[in-house]
């Protein structure tokens, strides 16, 4: 993977997390890895996967394009917006669930 995508991408990851409040660990969680992996992944030193970046999209209610996107804060984010450093793992998979519908819902209304 290209040296820029990783930042880009890592930064972008840290935005939305950072913006939802969550830490780490509470992130790492979600996606299933170790709050050090949540880190290495912000700071470069491991990419992430396609299926944890889908899981990310959904939780912060972004296209998963958006983490490529430079100018990631000017793109309009969260259906069901959320913030918290507190919060479990079931209560942030109801929200990627909610997040997903809510956006397929709106694709399929813009075909009508």
């Amino acid at each position: 993977m290209d040296k820029d995508i990783k930042r880009i991408i890592a930064q972008n990851i840290r935005f939305y997390r950072k913006k939802s409040e969550l830490t780490q660990q509470g992130l790492g969680e979600h996606l299933g890895i170790s709050e050090g992996q949540v880190n290495y992944i912000e700071n470069m030193k491991r990419p992430i996967d396609v299926i944890k970046l889908k899981k990310l999209s959904n939780l912060f209610g972004v296209p998963m394009d958006v983490f490529f996107n430079k100018e990631v804060s000017k793109h309009k984010a969260n259906v069901f917006a959320f913030r918290s450093d507190n919060i479990d793992s079931k209560t942030l998979e109801a929200i990627a669930f909610l997040n997903e519908f809510a956006s397929d819902l709106i694709r399929l209304k813009g075909l009508e």
